[in-house]
């Protein structure tokens, strides 16, 4: 209590200039009228600081396995008005962020993050004005599904969520469908394939990661990958094409099922412009590559299994070539000397292509029978940006390289 009350002197002092505030709390323990009082004076706390009118940015975290339930404390920021704040960050630890409050007054809120498994009740209000939101997990006393106050985020453009642990069935995703302004999506270890992503058909961008436990192993799921009902209905095949004529970035990562027509999956995917593909194995290789693809990052197992996609079409409007670091590269060669021979004949003559990354030798330098190639790569096309020294791209680093290169013009920086 006295370090509230340090707190709130502190912030009657600051408040008109203050524009960030994080607040870690182990969570109150001890009798309830105490834990009571705590909570009234971290709500004042809040007050306090919204009241200055210059606060932007507040997190708030518990640092235990508690449950955070946070309602009057919250409430007052909403009676604050607090026009001024515009992200809100509410983390619940190890155990369970419970929000029990009205927080639709909070007219300028932009950005939400709720990390931890979330329990929202019938008093729980966001603010329409939300255009981006992450949630972590939902609790089981949600019935496991997606909270339905989500529906009235109708200025929602970007929605990430961590459903690792969450036990959210096939149809448990329903109001995602009521967010007609959704053009981002972020979804990572869901259990079960969320019907409602066919339905999002003015989705820009879509990132799927480590999925690979829907309906079971994934060799089962992908063994039902047939018309005729089941998991045929809730595929990757089947919602990318219905996704495919809006998409224009692509990423998967983890441990994925594979569609049986990899190409099919695509092959309505007009404005695709990013494909990260980082699954293991690789989904989409350069036979199964739209022919409107910018920018692509793929593994050597699937650059040396596209023979026949490297010698056809793949390349008129590729400018940048993203490939994964493998170890042992030299007897993968040794096994495929087909494909080897066929993408570095592509690579010399690829009329689009500017930026070729091979990752993995930042701190080594690469197999001779790589080095080879790429040295006799640079005299055939001396304008090529060949880079070497990176580790392990990362998904951001890739799109972020990759806009870059599109707003100069397929010129290098």
């Amino acid at each position: 209590m006295e370090r509230l009350q340090v707190l709130r002197r502190w912030l009657r002092r600051h408040a008109g200039s203050l524009r960030s505030l994080s607040l870690e709390t182990g969570g109150p323990t001890g009798p309830s009228a105490d834990v009571k009082a705590l909570h009234a004076e971290l709500g004042r706390c809040f007050a306090v600081a919204c009241g200055g009118g210059a606060l932007r940015s507040l997190s708030i975290s518990c640092l235990n396995r508690t449950q955070l339930r946070l309602g009057p404390e919250l409430a007052v920021i909403g009676d604050a008005g607090a026009p001024s704040l515009s992200r809100l960050s509410l983390s619940g630890g190890g155990g369970t962020l419970h929000l029990a409050c009205p927080l639709q007054r909070l007219t300028g809120l932009r950005h939400l993050e709720l990390r931890g498994a979330c329990k929202w009740d019938s008093l729980t209000q966001l603010p329409p004005s939300i255009t981006s939101l992450e949630l972590d997990k939902v609790s089981a006393d949600n019935h496991s599904r997606l909270p339905s106050q989500l529906v009235f985020l109708t200025r929602l453009r970007y929605l990430k969520m961590d459903q690792f642990g969450a036990n959210i069935p096939r149809d448990g995703y329903s109001v995602l469908t009521a967010l007609s302004s959704l053009t981002s999506l972020e979804l990572v270890g869901a259990p079960s394939w969320p019907v409602a992503l066919e339905g999002l058909t003015s989705l820009q961008r879509l990132e799927l990661r480590s999925l690979s436990w829907w309906e079971g192993d994934a060799w089962a799921w992908q063994a039902n990958l047939v018309d005729g009902g089941g998991p045929g209905a809730l595929s990757l095949e089947r919602t990318l094409r219905a996704l495919g004529p809006s998409l224009t970035a692509l990423c998967l990562g983890g441990a994925m099922p594979r569609p049986l027509d990899p190409a099919g999956a695509l092959e309505d995917s007009a404005r695709l412009r990013y494909l990260w593909d980082a699954t293991r194995p690789c989904i989409f290789g350069p036979d199964a590559w739209p022919a409107c693809l910018k920018a692509a990052h793929t593994s050597w197992e699937a650059v040396l299994n596209g023979a026949c996609g490297w010698e056809e079409h793949v390349g008129e409007q590729l400018r940048m070539l993203s490939i994964s670091p493998r170890h042992g590269l030299g007897s993968l060669v040794a096994r495929s000397r087909d494909g080897w021979r066929a993408f570095w004949a592509w690579a010399a003559r690829a009329p689009a292509l500017r930026l070729l990354e091979i990752h993995g030798y930042k701190s080594r330098p690469p197999e001779m029978v790589l080095a080879n190639e790429i040295n006799s790569l640079k005299r055939r096309r001396p304008s090529l940006r060949i880079v070497t020294k990176r580790a392990a791209s990362e998904q951001r680093h890739f799109e972020q390289r990759a806009g870059a290169l599109l707003q100069l013009g397929g010129r290098a920086a």
